[in-house]
């Protein structure tokens, strides 16, 4: 190929039949309208779902506090009840001794 020259490009151009024209035309159209109804109903779906999410957070956080409730309640018991234990174990021993060293003295003076 000589520099200078250059190949010859064509341009064909096709036509159809009218009727052809106007289905295609009234396809796409209809297609259009498809997407558009598609993406209303997408929406609207989307709307739902982001309504049901924000909802269930709610719902999520309160359940969240009643249970934090809980446990502070629960670990308050848990802290009286083992102050309790521990009160009545030395009440215990106390009592035990005292009641020992009665006996244990009962035990010598009786010889």
């Amino acid at each position: 190929m000589k520099y200078g020259k250059t190949k010859k490009e064509v341009l064909k151009t096709i036509y159809l039949p009218n009727e052809q024209l106007n289905t295609i035309v009234l396809e796409n159209e209809s297609l259009k309208r498809r997407i558009e109804e598609e993406n209303a109903a997408n929406s609207d779906q989307i709307a739902t779902l982001e309504e049901e999410l924000r909802i269930r957070d709610e719902e999520m956080f309160k359940r969240q506090e009643v249970d934090f409730d809980r446990i502070r309640e629960l670990e308050e018991k848990n802290k009286y009840l083992e102050n309790l234990k521990s009160m009545l174990a030395k009440g215990i021993k106390s009592v035990f001794f005292a009641s020992f060293s009665r006996i244990f003295y009962f035990k010598i003076t009786d010889k």
